[in-house]
C-alpha cells in the first residue's frame, strides 16, 4: 500500500539513505508500483552506495537500472559512483559524488571543535581520557566498571560520563556508583560557565585533580567532548538499536 501510494501521488521521488532507499531497492513491488504509474517519475538518490547484487532482485538487462533513476543519483565515493555506471547501468551523467553527511558532519564537527573555548578549558590537564558518551543505564553497568579499574591501574586516565539524559536521577544514580568504589566525580557546570563554555576561575577549576572524573551535566557538548578523549564508548548498543535505543 505504501508503494502503491508512492508511485500515484509522487511528482519527484527523492529518496535518501536514511531513508527508505535500501528498503525500496531490496522490494520488487516498489519498483514495479512507481513503473505502473505511467509516466517516468524524476528520482533523486542520495548518498548512495552501490550494491551488485541487488541488480538481480529487481532488474533484468533489458530494463537496466538508470531507466528507474531518471533523475540523479548522488554517490557516496567514486567506488560507488563506477558500480552504479558499471554494474547497475546507470547514465554517468546523472551520477555525482556528494559523499556521506552522517560521517561529513561528524569529521566537521570535530575539526570545528579544536581551539573551542570548551576545548580550551581542557589545555594542560595531565588526564588521558575514556568518554562515555550518550550512556543509558544498561551502558553504565557495562561499561563503568572496566573504565573505574583503568582509572585504578592507570593514574594518568581520566573518565569523562556524558548521560543520554542528564537529568538529576541519571547523575546522581552515576555519581553513586562511583561512591561505592572511592571516586567522586565533579559535574561539567562546575568547571566551565555554562554560557561560554570557558574554564571557570574557581578553586575547583584550577585544581587538575578535579577534571579527572567529570560528570556531564548538560546537553550539547558531547561533540567537541569526544576531542579531548583518547578512548571513546558510544551508548545505546546494549538496547534495541545503536547510540539512541532507549532505556
Amino acid at each position: 500500500m505504501r508503494c502503491e501510494f508512492i508511485a500515484v501521488h509522487a511528482r519527484h521521488f527523492d529518496v535518501e539513505q536514511d531513508d527508505v532507499w535500501f528498503v525500496i531497492l531490496h522490494d520488487a513491488d516498489c519498483i514495479e508500483a512507481i513503473f505502473r504509474s505511467g509516466d517516468s517519475k524524476p528520482v533523486a538518490l542520495q548518498e548512495a552506495f552501490g550494491h551488485a547484487p541487488y541488480r538481480d532482485r529487481i532488474v533484468d538487462d533489458q530494463d537496466p537500472l538508470g531507466a528507474f533513476f531518471a533523475f540523479a543519483i548522488g554517490a557516496i565515493a567514486e567506488a560507488d559512483a563506477e558500480r552504479f555506471r558499471e554494474q547497475l547501468g546507470v547514465d554517468p551523467d546523472r551520477i555525482t559524488v556528494t559523499g556521506d553527511s552522517r560521517v561529513d558532519q561528524i569529521i566537521r564537527r570535530h575539526e570545528e571543535a579544536e581551539g573551542s573555548p570548551l576545548v580550551e578549558a581542557f589545555e594542560g590537564l595531565p588526564w588521558r581520557y575514556i568518554v562515555l558518551g550518550s550512556s543509558w543505564p544498561k551502558d553504565d553497568e557495562a561499561f563503568l566498571p572496566a573504565a573505574i579499574d583503568a582509572l585504578h591501574s592507570h593514574g594518568e586516565s581520566g573518565l569523562l560520563i556524558a548521560p543520554h539524559e542528564p537529568g538529576p536521577r541519571a547523575l546522581e544514580r552515576i555519581e553513586a556508583r562511583l561512591a561505592t568504589r572511592g571516586l567522586e566525580a565533579v559535574r561539567l557546570s562546575q568547571l566551565v560557565e555554562p554560557r561560554t563554555l570557558k574554564r571557570r576561575n574557581t578553586a575547583a577549576a584550577r585544581n587538575p585533580a578535579s577534571w579527572r572524573i567529570i560528570l556531564v551535566d548538560s546537553v550539547g557538548q558531547l561533540a567537541t567532548l569526544y576531542r579531548v578523549g583518547h578512548v571513546a564508548f558510544v551508548g545505546g548498543g546494549f538496547t534495541t538499536g545503536v547510540h539512541s535505543g532507549g532505556p
